[in-house]
């Protein structure tokens, strides 16, 4: 079971105005950042796909372990957040280029945009695909612990199939789907 209680500082940073597309690019932002992180040997792929139902992105971008999905899924946890005063001008548009600079942005971009969302990963060496399943009703009514003051999900391993095998020649990924409806 993963605790993702976020850092309550972080609910007053909170953008005023966030929309589908600023949403969607922490998501693609996410996956750049990932997939910058390969060698070139690795392969660099990004996929995005958008339906009434449902946005899917793929990269094949290092991918996570136990501790490193559990980050992704805990507003505030990202270890990008120290880099966030180097960027000139202190809030958007940055003139500096730096990535998961609130450390929300999966989480909070996500649950903007649907009320489920599931993220697979595999490492290179992993022989397993991490899952993490977060939904924003559970997350919000504290439903798996029973507590307000608590955030907790569960997560489990699977087998990579085929097709995610094929998609990553380097041998990791991330997926991130988020349901729509």
């Amino acid at each position: 079971m993963w605790d993702l209680t976020p850092d309550t500082e972080l609910l007053m940073e909170l953008p005023e105005e966030y929309t589908f597309e600023t949403a969607l690019a922490d998501l693609i932002d996410n996956s750049l950042q990932a997939v910058w992180a390969n060698d070139e040997s690795d392969g660099r792929l990004i996929s995005v796909e958008v339906s009434n139902e449902k946005i899917s992105i793929f990269d094949t971008g290092p991918g996570m372990d136990s501790t490193s999905i559990e980050k992704w899924g805990k507003m505030g946890a990202s270890p990008h957040r120290a880099y966030k005063a180097q960027a000139i001008g202190g809030k958007p548009p940055y003139l500096k280029p730096a990535f998961g600079m609130f450390g929300y942005g999966g989480f909070i971009a996500s649950m903007h945009l649907g009320r489920c969302t599931e993220v697979l990963s595999k490492t290179k060496h992993g022989k397993k695909v991490y899952m993490l399943r977060l939904e924003r009703d559970a997350l919000v009514s504290g439903s798996v612990s029973g507590s307000k003051a608590t955030w907790r999900t569960y997560g489990r391993l699977r087998d990579p199939t085929n097709d995610e095998l094929e998609l990553s020649p380097g041998g990791s990924f991330t997926k991130v789907t988020v349901i729509i409806i």
